[in-house]
């Protein structure tokens, strides 16, 4: 195949002087099937990037590609007639690849829709050709967005939108595009280039405006900056949780509603007091806010109200409650340093050297668990199924079937009474430390106490390992024990 003028000085009155490697729609069937090479253009559409393959290749063989816009040739060659007529553009000599295929590919030129593309390639290391192709660049022109209508509508609400412009096509999708979301129109139709639409839901959009984006089956987009404004609506909410925590605690809640935007401030309060909001995080559909409340204040019920930065604004009233710790109350250890192991020399060999351990601030009870605050978590497990006596002895139900606690029928020292549906305390000893407890019972209990408090618990009873990122009660670690 010899070498002959660049396809663009062919015809420079049609397109640009930039080179030209095609795409688009496949018009015409094979013109020869003389071997079992396959030629193929991918994406000929001006405008974008096309790709030319020779599949039906050994690897390494050496393929070229001529390509024509005069029609088809034939002309002779040694080795076989060339379907083009002159003048021909040659691409790069190229190896096939290790599946057989030889592949090139470059830019169509703006403004070349409507030129028919011919192309036939040589197998230089077998001497044979491939089949021809007929290819025509599709028109296929950026769309524009000029009006949309209606250009604005309600938070919650769901509008149809009608769009006037031009070079749309049939299959195209209309979005708006906000700071935060991008919300994808359904039900789209389309009657000519100049005229479609479709409906959008804003359930859960921000307030505020969006741009109006309509992308066509080839990914080319237009689009009208701001042109449609989603209206704020006053925050509804529906509920909290946890509804309730232990004063002194610093606990995580979750507000759940409608319409609420982001900059929304909470408050909760119970008259003059206020807590104290922190690490507010607003979710990106206006459904719900999280945040962690301290919940140093006097007990008793308390407003949360959510305030969009438009002042509007809706409240829980008496939704969140302070209540007493059940056993007694706890202290925050602050952060600190300090010298762990046998400061006298008396300790096993297990307690030393000493050695330096730095811990985080954490919470502990000022007082031991009693039994009566276990006997309750013991008598909710058992309406739940979780646990169950055998030879007096209290054992959990699923999981590792572990043995939690005695009763005062399987050990004398044991203050928990069994009558074979409830638990009890014997009398007197209500307020006394819970004894006779095992290490599967004291995580069990402080799985429970955590679920009470609407926290997440610690511990897996099936593997029984201790996840120490969450933020329900456990054991103390043994620094932490040392340390307070």
């Amino acid at each position: 195949m010899s070498h002959f003028p660049d396809l663009c000085s062919y015809i420079s009155m049609r397109i640009p002087r930039t080179p030209l490697f095609l795409l688009g729609l496949l018009l015409a069937a094979p013109l020869s099937t003389a071997n079992a090479q396959t030629l193929s253009v991918n994406n000929l559409t001006e405008g974008m990037t096309a790709t030319i393959e020779v599949s039906g290749c050994s690897p390494g063989d050496i393929v070229q590609v001529g390509y024509s816009v005069s029609g088809a040739g034939p002309i002779t060659l040694a080795y076989g007639p060339l379907y083009l007529t002159p003048p021909i553009t040659e691409l790069p000599a190229i190896a096939a690849g290790s599946n057989g295929v030889a592949q090139w590919s470059g830019n169509v030129p703006p403004g070349t829709g409507g030129v028919s593309i011919w192309l036939h390639g040589a197998n230089h290391s077998t001497q044979t050709m491939t089949n021809a192709l007929a290819e025509v660049i599709a028109h296929n022109n950026p769309p524009t967005v000029n009006s949309v209508l209606p250009n604005q509508g309600d938070q919650g609400s769901i509008v149809s939108l009608s769009l006037n412009g031009r070079d749309f096509s049939d299959g195209s999708q209309i979005s708006l595009v906000g700071a935060s979301v991008t919300i994808e129109a359904s039900n789209e139709w389309f009657i000519h280039s100049t005229s479609m639409g479709g409906d959008v839901d804003l359930a859960g959009a921000p307030a505020g405006l969006y741009t109006v984006l309509v992308t066509v089956p080839s990914g080319l987009t237009g689009e009208l900056v701001d042109g449609f404004e989603v209206l704020a609506m006053a925050p509804s909410l529906s509920g909290i949780a946890p509804s309730s925590g232990f004063e002194n605690e610093v606990i995580s809640i979750t507000i759940s509603g409608d319409f609420i935007d982001q900059g929304a401030i909470l408050t909760v309060t119970q008259g003059a007091t206020s807590l104290s909001v922190s690490n507010l995080v607003i979710a990106a559909d206006g459904t719900s806010v999280t945040a962690d409340l301290d919940l140093t204040a006097p007990l008793g019920f308390y407003d949360a109200e959510v305030t969009d930065p438009d002042g509007t604004s809706d409240a829980l009233v008496g939704a969140f409650e302070i209540m007493t710790l059940p056993s007694g109350d706890w202290v925050q250890i602050p952060a600190g340093t300090f010298e762990m192991g046998d400061h006298f020399g008396v300790g096993g060999s297990n307690e030393g050297p000493l050695h330096s351990v730095t811990l985080d601030a954490f919470k502990m009870d000022v007082y031991e668990v009693t039994n009566e605050l276990y006997a309750a978590y013991l008598n909710d497990a058992y309406a739940a199924g979780s646990v169950t006596v055998n030879s007096n002895v209290i054992y959990q139900v699923g999981g590792a079937g572990e043995a939690l606690a005695n009763t005062t029928a399987s050990s004398s020292y044991s203050r928990i009474t069994w009558n074979g549906s409830t638990f009890g305390v014997t009398a007197g000893n209500e307020q006394h430390p819970l004894v006779e407890v095992r290490w599967y019972g004291a995580c069990t209990y402080a799985n429970w106490r955590s679920e009470q408090q609407g926290l997440t618990p610690c511990y897996n009873l099936s593997t029984w390992a201790c996840d120490f990122n969450a933020n329900g009660w456990r054991l103390p670690t043994e620094a932490e024990w040392e340390y307070a």
